[in-house]
């Protein structure tokens, strides 16, 4: 086969592969990000469950200190004694497991991270949902609570129905 007779297709060869390559990385991507949340809501859930037991703030306090030191002496950083408090968080807002399938699918842990301070369950809801539609980055995310989009958008109609569009 001669050099100019095969490359008429394998422009069109090559992006059909790129493309499956491209697809495969995100499948991964994505499968990754999912094992990883629910491994932080479980991790919250038996730091939650362990602080209780023990029915002391101080102890959990003590609890999430030392294990922060065990934790990241054999894993590495990820996981200070502030993500650890943000594992616990997730649990404390997402008690029911299938339900934090549904709610927060798609969205990485950073942005898990950045909803987690909002109180409100339908701001936090608003502000998910506009994050998966629109493909928001973190930091677009934090510019959107930091720019009051949600008392913004309620100003000029209800949220509930901005979230449903």
């Amino acid at each position: 086969m001669s050099k100019s007779s095969g490359t008429g297709f394998q422009p069109v060869l090559f992006e059909k592969i790129s493309e499956l390559i491209e697809q495969a990385r995100r499948k991964v991507a994505t499968t990754i990000n999912q094992e990883m949340v629910l491994l932080y809501w479980s991790i919250g859930k038996t730091v939650k469950k362990e602080i209780i037991k023990s029915d002391r703030a101080e102890y959990g306090k003590q609890i999430v200190q030392s294990l922060t030191a065990q934790l990241t002496q054999k894993y590495g950083k990820g996981f200070s004694s502030q993500n650890l408090w943000y594992m616990v968080q997730l649990y404390e807002i997402h008690p029911i497991l299938h339900a934090l399938r549904g709610e927060l699918e798609g969205l990485s842990w950073t942005h898990i991270r950045t909803l987690l301070p909002i109180k409100d369950e339908l701001k936090r809801e608003f502000y998910a949902t506009l994050c998966l539609k629109e493909h928001w980055s973190t930091r677009t995310l934090q510019e959107r609570i930091n720019s009051m989009l949600y008392e913004r958008t309620a100003l000029s109609k209800l949220p509930e129905e901005t979230i449903k569009m």
